[in-house]
């Protein structure tokens, strides 16, 4: 090959590489919409929203999210087909996908080379769950992860002493107000940062007597929370109306109890839903009196209870049922989605390289000590995601919010190992040279 080729593939293989896993993301996201179906929660939750529209009385049952039944809600006023709402939800999170790819590279480069940067970007845009598991079904995590991305980002901006203009920290407040309005368990993920963030300013405040970005993390805490309760306050009106309780969600306990049994795998049950004869089913049976006769907010609290009931009762069992939920979060598996209640896990390569990768950088982490504010940022998605799914069980959708984060630090590993293979042969051929 010419010189000329190999500096023309060297200037444009990262855009071209770019190019191609977004026409990839598209044609599997073509392949999957045709259907044009939801996830199956959301399904739930535009037949809500359409009960309402139609009745104007809210069904007490299989409240998924509030804040996407509203949206719904809204979509059939201004005269939106469900069909043109999917179109809509794809060609946002595409676009979407493409920004996340533009603040994913902006935060690589914090911590790599150029080179090693635009390689680990490159990994982030074709990565499995990306293009394929998550990011071509109709789901939410194919926004809000996005936001997370950039929210970190700006995160070590803001504890470097950045500073912002006041419309930037309105978007960035507005965009996780939204995150957390489509998806309820964010608000546990932008606590854990917002918590952070504090901790990590206040400390370098403490250090070097100076005022080390502190104003702006008040004025992003203080609009997020004003946004976050314009957002989410019709939500609480609505619940205690319906169930006599001030909640966000009755998911809770739905959730902990699918995480929480005696036949619990540390994943989501999915045969629960369609065999009658399924252990699990059988166990909510007979532990659940009356059950039809309760809301979805009773039914929620029983659930939940029966979990911690059940968690108490077998602590051994818990903490075996703790570590395999664990391995099964650092397993290099993607879900291959069938149906609303049929999924698999696959293996692939590229999962398999990062995951070895990830586990080799946290040990070199460890050995040299070397952590700063910024690398905790990027830590704390993760750490985020494997509490939910320690809390809960591991949904895949769930470690979606980690993937990006663990591509990163994987790839912080394998360029450390490069500096120091590459320092070493330096000094052994200039030992060489001057003996």
């Amino acid at each position: 090959m010419s010189e000329n080729k190999l500096i023309f593939l060297e200037k444009y293989f990262f855009k071209i590489a770019i190019v191609i896993a977004f026409l990839l993301k598209l044609y599997f996201v073509f392949h999957n919409i045709w259907s044009f179906q939801m996830n199956s929660d959301e399904e739930s939750n535009y037949n809500i929203a359409l009960q309402h529209f139609q009745t104007g009385e809210y069904p007490k049952h299989a409240f998924h999210g509030t804040g996407t039944v509203y949206i719904y809600e809204l979509t059939m006023h201004l005269g939106i087909s469900k069909t043109q709402f999917i179109l809509l939800f794809f060609i946002l999170s595409n676009l979407l996908y493409l920004w996340s790819i533009y603040y994913f590279h902006k935060l690589s480069s914090l911590f790599l080379d150029q080179r090693f940067t635009k390689i680990t970007t490159i990994i982030y845009a074709i990565y499995p769950s990306t293009i394929y598991f998550i990011g071509s079904n109709f789901v939410y995590e194919n926004i809000s992860t996005y936001i997370l991305i950039y929210f970190s980002y700006m995160c070590i901006k803001i504890i470097n002493k950045e500073h912002f203009k006041n419309y930037t920290i309105l978007y960035l407040s507005i965009l996780i107000s939204i995150s957390c309005y489509l998806r309820a368990h964010l608000i546990a993920f932008y606590l854990i940062m917002f918590i952070s963030m504090w901790l990590i300013v206040l400390y370098k405040k403490n250090m070097q007597k100076e005022h080390f970005g502190i104003n702006i993390v008040i004025k992003t805490s203080l609009f997020t929370m004003l946004f976050f309760t314009i957002f989410h306050y019709p939500i609480l009106l609505k619940n205690e109306k319906l169930f006599g309780a001030k909640i966000l969600s009755t998911q809770s306990g739905y959730e902990l109890l699918q995480g929480h049994n005696p036949y619990a795998k540390g994943t989501w049950n999915e045969k629960y839903f369609y065999l009658k004869n399924d252990s699990f089913r059988i166990y909510c049976n007979n532990n659940i009196k009356n059950y039809s006769s309760l809301n979805e907010y009773q039914q929620s609290e029983i659930r939940k209870n029966l979990a911690i009931k059940w968690i108490k009762e077998n602590p051994s069992k818990e903490l075996k049922l703790t570590i395999n939920k664990i391995k099964i979060f650092f397993s290099p598996v993607n879900l291959k989605i069938v149906n609303a209640f049929r999924y698999y896990f696959v293996y692939n390569p590229i999962n398999i390289f990062i995951h070895i990768m990830f586990l080799i950088s946290i040990f070199t982490i460890i050995i040299k000590k070397k952590i700063n504010s910024e690398l905790i940022i990027i830590f704390l998605p993760i750490i985020a995601s494997l509490s939910i799914s320690i809390i809960f069980f591991v949904g895949m959708r769930w470690r979606f919010y980690a993937e990006p984060f663990m591509i990163l630090i994987a790839m912080i590993g394998l360029n450390n190992i490069f500096k120091l293979t590459s320092n070493h042969f330096n000094k052994k051929n200039y030992n060489l040279k001057t003996s």
